[in-house]
C-alpha cells in the first residue's frame, strides 16, 4: 500500500473540499429532521441556551457545568434569530459546521496526499458512520461540533507553519486560537500535543521550535492566549465560589485505570468504524436503558467487518506515519500522529474514568482524522496488487454504514410519547411543570418554552426553577411505570393538591397540581 506523495501540486484542492463539504451537509439533513434519534437532556440544553441568548441571557458555560464554552450557542442564536427557533434549524447549524470540517479535511488530504486520496477521504468523511450523528445531527455545542472543526483547522495550520517563517502575527493568531479553544473545549489540548510532538520528531519542526524561543514571540503568544482565554478568566474572577482549576482535567489515571481505559478505548473506537452495534442505535432519551457490557460487543458479520476495518485503518495510519517520519514529510506525519496522541490521552487521563461512554466520546476528536486515513487506505490499497482485499473490506464497511444509516432513519419516533405530552400540556394551557432532569429539559425544548419545566432532582436552570416554583398551578410529568403520584404534595414547602386523574401517554404520564393554602 506504499505510495509517495505526488510531486505535482493539486490545483485548487479547495474545490474538492467544497464539494464534499456540501455532500456532508446533505447527508445530515434527513437526520436533522430525525433529531429524535439522539435528542436528550444535553442536546435539549444546547438548544435552550441558544434560545435564551435571544432573550438577553448569556452563560459562560454549559448549564450547571464549569467547562464547555458557549460561543457555538451564540452562533446558533444568530441563526435562530434569522430563520426562527426550532430544533431542526439548530441541528442544521451543526450539519453546516460539520460540512465546513469535511471541506477543510478534504482540502488537506488533497493538498498533501493527492487528488484521489482527497476524494477517498472526502467520501468517507461525508458518509461517516451511524454514531457520528449522535454529535453531528443535534444542536451545536463546543465539546463536539466545535472540537473537531478546531482540531482540523489547527492541524492544517500546523502542517503549513513548519515551512513558513515565524512572525509575531502568526504567533499571536496561534496563541489566541489556543486560548479560545482552551476556554471553549479542553479537547484543543489534543491538537496542541499532536502538533508539538510532530515538530519534535522532525528536523524542520525542531528548527521551528528553536526559533520560537525569542522574548517578543513568547510575549505575544502569552498575551494572545490570555485574550482568547479571557472569558474563563473573567468567570473565575467574578464567581464567589471558585470553580475547579482547569488543569484538574489533566489528572493522570491510576495504573489500574490505565489498563481499564485501554480496554474501553479499544471498545469505544469501534463506534467510529461501525463495528459497535450500540453505536447504530438511537442514543436519545432511552440510551441509558442499554448496557454497554452487552449491547456494544461485536456480534454480527457486519460488526466484525467493522472491527477489521478499524484494525486496517489504525495500522495503515501507523505504517504511513512511519514512512512519513522517515521521509520527514511533516503534513502526512501530523495527520498520522493525531489519532495516536488522542488515544494515548484517553488511556492515561483520569477523566476517562475507566468507562465505555467516556472513552468513546473522548475519542471523537480523532474520528475525523481516522476517516481521512480510511479514505487514504482505500485509494492506496487499490493501487497495489496486495492491497485490493483491504480496500474491498474498507469499501464494504462504508457501504454497510450507508445501509445502517438508512435503517436508522426508518426507526420509530423516539419522542412520540414526549410529543403527546407536549400536545396535552398545550391543550390544557399548562405553561409550568416539573419533572426529573432526564425529562424536564427535553420537554421544555419540545414545547419551545411554551411550557417551562423545573427539575425535581438536579441540573435545573435557575431561571426556570424560579419561574415555575412560584406558580399556583403546576403540571407533573413522570414515568408511567413509577405509578400514580400522591394526591397531596409539598413543593418548596407549599401544599398542592392533584386536580385530575393521570393522563397516560405511553411511557410518560401527566397530572396537574393546584396550590391549596
Amino acid at each position: 500500500m506504499a505510495e509517495k506523495r505526488s510531486s505535482t501540486p493539486v490545483k485548487r484542492p479547495w474545490l474538492l473540499g467544497v464539494l464534499f463539504g456540501i455532500a456532508a451537509v446533505l447527508v445530515r439533513v434527513p437526520f436533522a429532521f430525525r433529531y429524535d434519534l439522539h435528542f436528550q437532556s444535553d442536546s435539549a440544553i444546547m438548544y435552550l441556551m441558544a434560545k435564551r441568548v435571544l432573550k438577553g441571557e448569556f452563560s459562560f458555560y454549559f448549564w450547571n457545568q464549569e467547562y464547555y464554552g458557549t460561543l457555538v450557542q451564540l452562533l446558533t442564536a444568530l441563526v435562530l434569530a434569522v430563520f426562527g427557533s426550532s430544533i431542526v434549524i439548530a441541528t442544521l447549524v451543526t450539519a453546516v459546521m460539520y460540512g465546513l470540517t469535511v471541506a477543510i479535511g478534504t482540502t488537506y488530504v488533497s493538498r498533501y496526499f493527492g487528488k484521489l486520496c482527497g476524494v477517498g477521504a472526502g467520501v468517507v468523511m461525508a458518509i461517516g458512520v451511524p454514531f457520528m450523528h449522535h454529535y453531528t445531527s443535534m444542536p451545536a455545542d463546543s465539546a463536539y461540533t466545535f472540537s473537531i472543526m478546531a482540531a482540523v483547522i489547527l492541524v492544517f495550520w500546523g502542517a503549513g507553519a513548519v515551512s513558513q517563517p515565524v512572525t509575531v502575527r502568526r504567533m499571536g493568531v496561534f496563541g489566541f486560537a489556543l486560548g479560545l479553544g482552551w476556554y471553549l473545549d479542553k479537547h484543543v489540548l489534543v491538537a496542541a500535543a499532536a502538533i508539538g510532538l510532530t515538530y519534535l520528531i522532525t528536523a524542520r519542526g525542531r528548527v521551528l521550535l528553536k526559533s520560537l524561543f525569542r522574548s517578543e514571540l513568547l510575549a505575544v503568544f502569552g498575551i494572545a492566549f490570555l485574550v482568547g482565554y479571557s472569558p474563563e478568566l473573567i468567570y473565575k474572577v467574578t464567581q464567589k465560589v471558585r470553580p475547579p482549576h482547569p488543569l484538574a482535567l489533566l489528572s493522570l489515571a491510576s495504573p489500574e485505570q490505565v489498563v481499564q481505559n485501554t480496554y474501553w478505548a479499544g471498545r469505544g473506537a469501534l463506534a467510529y468504524f461501525d463495528g459497535d452495534p450500540m453505536s447504530r442505535t438511537p442514543e436519545g432519551v432511552h440510551y441509558l436503558q442499554r448496557n454497554e457490557n452487552v449491547d456494544s460487543l461485536p456480534v454480527s458479520v457486519a460488526d466484525w467487518l467493522g472491527v477489521l476495518a478499524a484494525a486496517i485503518v489504525w495500522l495503515g495510519a501507523l505504517y504511513f506515519g512511519i514512512r512519513a517520519w522517515r521521509a520527514q514529510d511533516h503534513p502526512q506525519l501530523l495527520l498520522a500522529v493525531y489519532p495516536f496522541v488522542n488515544v494515548a490521552l484517553v488511556i492515561f487521563a483520569g477523566v476517562s474514568q475507566a468507562a465505555y461512554y467516556s472513552a468513546r466520546r473522548y475519542l471523537f476528536s480523532a474520528s475525523i482524522f481516522l476517516f481521512m486515513w480510511w479514505g487514504i487506505c482505500i485509494v492506496r490499497g487499490m493501487k497495489q496488487k496486495r492491497g485490493w482485499a483491504l480496500s474491498a473490506v474498507l469499501s464494504l464497511v462504508l457501504v454497510l454504514s450507508v445501509v445502517h444509516q438508512v435503517i436508522m432513519l426508518q426507526l420509530p419516533d423516539e419522542l412520540k410519547d414526549y410529543r403527546s405530552v407536549a400536545a396535552e400540556l398545550d391543550k390544557l394551557g399548562i405553561h409550568y411543570a416539573i419533572s426529573w432532569y432526564s425529562i424536564s429539559h427535553v420537554m421544555t425544548a419540545l414545547t419551545n418554552e411554551k411550557t417551562v419545566f423545573a427539575t425535581i432532582d438536579y441540573g435545573g436552570y435557575k431561571v426556570y426553577q424560579d419561574e415555575v416554583l412560584r406558580q399556583d398551578q403546576i403540571g407533573l410529568v413522570y414515568p408511567t411505570r413509577s405509578g400514580v403520584p400522591p394526591e397531596k404534595v409539598s413543593i418548596q414547602q407549599r401544599a398542592f393538591v392533584r386536580t385530575s386523574p393521570p393522563s397516560v401517554h405511553g411511557e410518560l404520564s401527566l397530572v396537574v397540581y393546584q396550590y391549596a393554602p
